[in-house]
């Protein structure tokens, strides 16, 4: 299994392959993909430089994290921050998936956004999860501002930049708010304890 080095992330590798997918320079990555869409063959590594996130809409998918075997399933959102070695295990043929790539860069040129996904990523790493799990409502509402945000990166808009930043700190939000829900449902249903 090849290994994709500093050199190149996935996201670099991506735009390098696929340059018609919804992007924002080399900052934003943001796009829909099925099985037959997959670019990497199967039990292949990859690294992330930036922080990434995957909504899983149908299927099944396994991987290993920096070694940690996670399953995601449908509502199941996956996020993480950058420098992850991700080693991609099995796909079910019926996933679909949408799939977002923020760049440091860009996540820290905007205080807010830097702030909110500080406290996700810590919130999540003191919690050891890197999968939240929505309800069907949280996952319809992660969905829209996911889409919101493809159709973005596909126009041409005098404010565009500023655009993208307000809808990845709603998105950020959203999230970060169904982070708090999760973990008071667990507090209330004794999952904690």
């Amino acid at each position: 299994s090849g290994l994709v080095g500093s050199e190149m992330c996935i996201r670099d590798r991506l735009l390098k392959e696929h340059p018609e997918i919804p992007h924002y320079k080399e900052e934003v990555v943001c796009f829909m993909s099925e099985y037959k869409d997959r670019s990497y063959p199967e039990n292949e590594r990859y690294f992330n430089r930036e922080l990434y996130m995957i909504l899983v809409l149908e299927g099944r998918s396994e991987i290993l994290l920096n070694g940690e075997f996670i399953v995601i399933e449908p509502d199941m959102l996956l996020v993480h921050g950058a420098n992850y070695l991700t080693d991609h295990l099995y796909s079910s043929p019926d996933i679909k998936f949408i799939t977002l790539s923020i760049s440091e860069s860009m996540r820290t040129n905007d205080s807010y956004l830097t702030q909110i996904t500080a406290i996700l990523l810590a919130t999540m790493r003191q919690n050891k999860q890197y999968t939240i799990q929505l309800t069907a409502y949280e996952a319809q509402i992660i969905r829209n501002e996911l889409e919101v945000l493809m159709h973005l990166l596909n126009i041409k808009h005098q404010f565009l930049f500023r655009r993208i930043q307000a809808a990845c700190n709603a998105l950020f939000l959203d999230i970060a708010d169904s982070v708090s829900y999760t973990h008071l449902r667990a507090h209330e249903t004794g999952a904690y304890l």
